[in-house]
């Protein structure tokens, strides 16, 4: 894949196999519970919306392994996965619950996968919602390129940028922390107010968005992978 092509792709899937062993595990989790945070209005059951939340907080090293295994194993019935569960074979005959379940796969590659397949035929048998599934993949690679940039360029944050008290950083960890994304532009013009040119990372700050957990620029200049 070429950068051009990269900019116009509009299939997660081909994003994905580009990405191979660039996409750490943390921002591959990331991306799969934001596909479930797209149908979250689907999710009946509680135990739907916890094994996500443990899944976004085992992203962020805020939760162990067991509390993910413990999170799917709660949704098993109601995504009413056939195969052994812990396999990366094991599949779900529920989209709504498979999703949910799917964030919760010990890998996260295969988390991804799972839960943006079962995420986007969720929202296309949605009859309240105006989009089907080619839609979904749409809105499923913008996400990913979202949370990875452009991988055919490098980001640059000055390692004097990155002390504790300086603004960009406290502004970025408070809109990570707190997801106040409308409060991106604002990161923007601190970067610019420390030295940075770069217009990728200054445009994307100060454009409409929208952000999502694991956002490129927010990660870039927090150092996270």
């Amino acid at each position: 894949m070429t950068e051009a092509e990269w900019q116009s792709c509009t299939s997660p899937e081909q994003i994905l196999r580009h990405l191979g062993k660039q996409a750490s595990p943390r921002k591959l989790r990331l991306y799969a519970v934001e596909c479930c945070r797209r149908i979250w209005n689907l999710f009946r059951d509680d135990r739907l919306r916890l094994a996500v939340e443990v899944a976004r907080r085992y992203a962020d090293g805020k939760s162990s392994a067991n509390e993910l295994l413990a999170a799917g194993q709660s949704v098993l019935s109601i995504a009413r996965v056939f195969g052994d569960p812990l396999q990366p074979t094991s599949r779900s005959t529920h989209d709504i619950g498979g999703a949910a379940w799917a964030s919760t796969r010990p890998d996260a590659w295969i988390a991804a996968w799972d839960a943006a397949f079962d995420a986007r035929w969720a929202a296309a048998k949605d009859g309240r919602r105006k989009t089907d599934y080619e839609q979904e993949r749409r809105w499923q690679a913008q996400l990913l390129k979202e949370l990875f940039g452009n991988p055919f360029r490098s980001v640059y944050i000055d390692p004097s940028w990155r002390t504790p008290d300086s603004p960009p950083i406290m502004l970025a960890q408070v809109i990570y922390n707190e997801e106040r994304y409308g409060d991106m532009p604002y990161l923007g013009d601190a970067l610019e107010d420390v030295g940075c040119t770069d217009p990728v990372v200054l445009e994307h700050c100060r454009g409409p968005g929208p952000h999502y957990r694991g956002c490129w620029v927010l990660d870039a200049v927090l150092g996270y992978q």
